[in-house]
């Protein structure tokens, strides 16, 4: 499997195409390579706008590495600046930015060779140095995803920890001593029902509030799902708020997300509602009486996302094309989140 400058370019069109300044600072050429993996593929991938271009953080059976891929239209200049390897694979990773500095957690499950929990560990990386250190909270098998964010200039992360009969989701404020590279003594918070299934958690700030966005579901013979999106919303200086059911799905991989809406703050889901037979992603602003807007087809394994980008709100989906294509379809909402264009 080949990571592709030209396959990229979508990706960077997004990070930097709704700043009038730089929305033609993409120039990538089909065919440059800038990263191989075997068949196991990328397990995951995040990319970061920085003041020199676009970063690229993913991880193989290489390891979690960085590039750092140069965006200019100067046709002379290389398409990769540098490369940088930080540590072994990641299962999953999220990534947060201060200044000038990038924090990177990145989650290992266990393996059947070793007898011991899976791990996570939070990674800072500067223009000169880098360094990581071990967070005290295992993992189980099943871990499905965790996410990495900076509110109110404190690092917070949630996590998924899967266990056979055990899916939960925790939050916790990371606090790292770096010149002694441990985590400081810190209580992780459970979100979800501990009587319940929960899937993957994000997490956002928006509008100077934080929101954290997970599924329940209860255990169910064969091979139905039935669960609940829930949202927990709270003021970025305050303690994480007490979660709220706010859909109801028959979608597994729903991966739900708050993103900045027009007015109110809108949440993304994934659902097979009739008469669609694949996934599509919902939008639903959260306020009382709001309800849930079809958006478009998204049933690839990876979430959607959204943006604000001018005066719409851009949603990424990604989406099945063939048994071995994947398409990546953007769409522009408006207000009252309609689509401007089509897909």
């Amino acid at each position: 499997m080949r990571l592709s400058l030209a396959v990229q370019s979508v990706a960077c069109l997004v990070l930097l195409g709704c700043d009038g300044t730089r929305q033609r600072e993409c120039d990538f050429v089909a065919g440059d390579v800038i990263a191989t993996a075997g068949p196991e593929g990328f397990s995951a991938l995040v990319l970061d706008r920085s003041d020199e271009g676009l970063d690229a953080y993913f991880s193989s059976s290489e390891g979690l590495q960085r590039v750092q891929l140069q965006t200019t239209l100067d046709s002379d200049a290389p398409r990769v600046r540098s490369r940088l390897r930080l540590g072994a694979p990641c299962d999953s990773l999220s990534l947060a930015r201060q200044d000038d500095t990038v924090f990177i957690a990145c989650a290992r499950r266990p393996t059947e060779a070793k007898d011991a929990p899976g791990t996570m560990h939070i990674y800072r990386v500067t223009n000169d140095s880098q360094s990581s250190v071990l967070l005290p909270w295992p993992i189980g098998r099943d871990h499905q995803g965790l996410a990495l964010a900076m509110i109110d200039r404190q690092l917070e992360l949630v996590f998924h920890d899967g266990r056979v009969g055990e899916w939960k989701v925790w939050h916790v404020a990371v606090c790292v001593d770096w010149d002694n590279a441990s985590p400081c003594p810190a209580d992780a918070r459970l979100l979800s029902a501990a009587s319940l299934l929960a899937g993957a958690p994000s997490l956002s700030e928006v509008d100077g509030e934080r929101f954290v966005a997970w599924t329940e579901s209860a255990l169910s013979a064969g091979d139905s799902f039935v669960g609940s999106v829930f949202v927990s919303r709270s003021a970025s200086d305050e303690h994480v708020g007490a979660p709220r059911r706010t859909a109801e799905v028959i979608y597994e991989r729903s991966l739900p997300f708050v993103a900045a809406g027009a007015e109110h703050p809108v949440l993304l889901f994934r659902d097979s509602r009739r008469p669609h037979r694949r996934a599509h992603v919902f939008a639903q602003e959260l306020r009382e009486g709001s309800e849930a807007v079809r958006v478009g087809r998204s049933n690839d394994i990876r979430a959607a996302r959204a943006f604000p980008c001018g005066d719409s709100l851009t949603v990424v989906t990604p989406r099945s094309y063939s048994r071995n294509d994947t398409l990546v379809g953007i769409h522009l909402l408006d207000e009252e989140l309609e689509a401007r264009v089509a897909e």
